[in-house]
């Protein structure tokens, strides 16, 4: 997923994106309302993969995890770019359409 956050404090945007990376916003919340706020935003990238490991449970030390299926989540990119704060990423939406090409290193 890609979410923009706007400087200002605003409710943010974010979109789900393609096999291909293209993706198109729309407000939280308000799947309607397509695109975001005009202005200056932080940037986030959420890619992960998730999958199922099979829990055991120590009878010696107790658990708080039923034995059984438990998510397993793998980083498909460096995880620095999950949080606005160390993602490195802006963006400034200007009125009208937009096209954000993010660049993801490391």
């Amino acid at each position: 997923t890609v979410s923009f956050s706007p400087l200002d404090g605003s409710k943010f945007s974010y979109a789900v994106t393609g096999s291909d990376g293209a993706f198109e916003l729309a407000v939280a919340g308000k799947p309607d309302q397509p695109g975001a706020k005009v202005g200056e935003h932080r940037v986030k990238v959420t890619a992960i993969s998730e999958s199922k490991v099979k829990q055991q449970s120590d009878p010696t030390l107790g658990s708080l995890f039923e034995p059984g299926d438990a998510p397993k989540i793998s980083y498909l990119i460096p995880p620095k770019y999950d949080n606005y704060e160390t993602s490195g990423l802006t963006f400034e939406v200007k009125p009208g359409g937009n096209e954000a090409k993010l660049s993801l290193g490391d």
